[in-house]
């Protein structure tokens, strides 16, 4: 927590600066940053439901013993995909809980991108 407060500290002071380019570039990594970790927060929520059910994605493509990278490498990518606005689901979404989540993803996709793109 005191890490957190000091990185805060950190942050602040290098946005005080008057460089409009180091500030333009700062913002730039701050939005790929939080990107990269929403997308990683819904690829972990989307490999718990993809093992949850034995119809889901996990189980049913045979998945399971894949290992957790393979498992997080593919949802990591279908959580990418949700923020495209493009419907690329090699998997396809089976069970209810899925088809939640996967509605979900790609509105908080599309909502994520508008934001970024404006």
């Amino acid at each position: 927590l005191a890490r957190l407060a000091r990185l805060q500290a950190v942050l602040n002071s290098l946005t005080d600066t008057n460089s409009v380019m180091l500030n333009l570039i700062f913002s730039f990594v701050k939005s790929i940053s939080a990107i990269i970790l929403l997308v990683h927060v819904i690829a972990c929520v989307w490999v718990g439901i993809g093992r949850i059910d034995e119809e889901a994605w996990v189980l049913s493509k045979g998945f399971l013993n894949a290992g957790s990278s393979t498992q997080y490498s593919i949802a990591f990518h279908w959580a990418l995909t949700q923020f495209t606005g493009a419907f690329a689901d090699p998997w396809g979404e089976q069970t209810k809980a899925e088809r939640v989540f996967g509605t979900f993803a790609l509105f908080f996709g599309f909502l994520m991108a508008s934001c970024f793109v404006s």
